[in-house]
C-alpha cells in the first residue's frame, strides 16, 4: 500500500513535471503504467509482460504481492496492456473483438471502459491545466487569480485575429482560461442572468414565430386565392435569428459522460452495447489525441 501511495504521488508529478510523451502516456493508461513495472521487478515478472495483470502472481503465490481484484481496485479494471491493444488495434481490431465477445463479456467490457473514461478524463484535466500554465508562460501555481486574468488578457491581445493573431490559438486560449480562472460569485450570477435572458429571448422568438405562422394560416383560410410561402419554416427562421457559432470540438464533460453511460443494471441489448463500445473506442482515440 505504501508503494502504491508513493506511485500515486509519482503519477501527479509525472503529469505536472514529466516529459510530454511520458505525461501523455500516464494520462491515458493510468497509474498502473508506473506501478506495475515496480511490482513486476519485485515479483520477478518478465518486464515485457509486466503491464498485464495476469502476469503478476497472486498474493498467496511465491513472490506475489497483490491479487487481481486488488490490482483492479487500485489501478483500474483495464490494465495498460489491454489499453495498449485498444490503441494499436484500431477500428478493425475492435470489430473482430466484438464478434468474439459473448454478451456477458461485452457488458463487462463496456462498463470497464466507462470506468476508465471517467478516471482518464480527470488525469487529462490535470494535463490540460499544465498546458494552460505553460501557454501563459507562468510557473504552475505561482500566480493569483488576478494575475492569471491579466496574463490571459495580455495573451488575448497578442493572439486576437483582429490583431493579426491565429484564430485557432485564440479559441484555444479561451478554453484554457476556463481551466485556470475561477469565476467569482458575482461573475457566476451575471452568467446565470445572461443565460436566463437568452432563454427568455429565445422563448419569445418562438412564440412570435408561432403567432406569425398561425396568422398566415388563418389568412389563407379566409382568402383562398392567397397562399403564403409554403417553404416558410419557423425553425429555419429561428436559426437565422440565432445562428450557431462554429466551435472547436468540446472536451468530454462529467455531464456528457453521465448521459452517454450505460447503467450496469440496465437490461442487456446487444446492438446498444455494441454501439456504446464503438463510441468508447472513439472516445479513447480522441482522448489520446487530446493528450498530445
Amino acid at each position: 500500500d505504501a508503494a502504491c501511495q508513493a506511485a500515486s504521488l509519482s503519477v501527479d508529478q509525472l503529469l505536472w513535471q514529466g516529459g510530454a510523451d511520458v505525461a501523455r502516456a500516464v494520462a491515458l493508461f493510468g497509474p498502473g503504467l508506473v506501478v506495475l513495472p515496480m511490482l513486476g521487478r519485485v515479483s520477478g515478472v518478465d518486464e515485457r509482460k509486466c503491464l498485464a495483470y495476469e502476469a503478476h502472481p497472486r498474493r498467496a503465490a511465491r513472490g506475489g504481492l497483490m491479487d487481481r481484484v486488488d490490482l483492479e481496485s487500485k489501478f483500474g479494471q483495464l490494465d495498460p496492456a489491454r489499453l495498449s491493444e485498444e490503441l494499436t488495434g484500431g477500428r478493425l481490431g475492435l470489430e473482430k473483438r466484438l464478434q468474439a465477445l459473448s454478451n456477458e463479456e461485452l457488458r463487462e467490457e463496456v462498463l470497464a471502459f466507462q470506468d476508465w473514461r471517467t478516471h482518464a478524463n480527470g488525469r487529462l484535466k490535470t494535463l490540460e491545466k499544465r498546458a494552460a500554465w505553460a501557454f501563459l508562460g507562468i510557473q504552475v501555481g505561482s500566480a493569483t487569480q488576478e494575475a492569471i486574468k491579466k496574463a490571459f488578457k495580455r495573451k488575448a491581445l497578442e493572439l486576437h485575429p483582429d490583431k493579426g493573431g491565429d484564430a485557432e490559438r485564440f479559441q484555444l486560449l479561451q478554453e484554457m482560461k476556463d481551466l485556470l480562472v475561477v469565476p467569482t460569485n458575482k461573475e457566476l450570477e451575471e452568467m446565470d442572468k445572461e443565460k436566463a435572458e437568452k432563454d427568455e429571448e429565445l422563448k419569445k422568438a418562438r412564440e412570435q414565430a408561432k403567432e406569425r405562422k398561425k396568422k398566415e394560416e388563418e389568412d389563407e383560410d379566409v382568402d383562398g386565392d392567397f397562399s403564403s410561402d409554403d417553404s416558410w419554416d419557423a425553425d429555419e427562421e429561428l436559426r437565422k435569428m440565432f445562428p450557431k457559432k462554429n466551435k472547436r470540438k468540446k472536451r468530454v464533460t462529467d455531464d456528457d459522460e453521465e448521459q452517454d453511460s450505460i447503467n450496469k443494471d440496465e437490461n442487456f441489448n446487444r446492438d446498444k452495447y455494441e454501439a456504446a463500445r464503438r463510441k468508447l473506442h472513439r472516445n479513447f482515440v480522441e482522448m489520446w489525441e487530446r493528450a498530445g
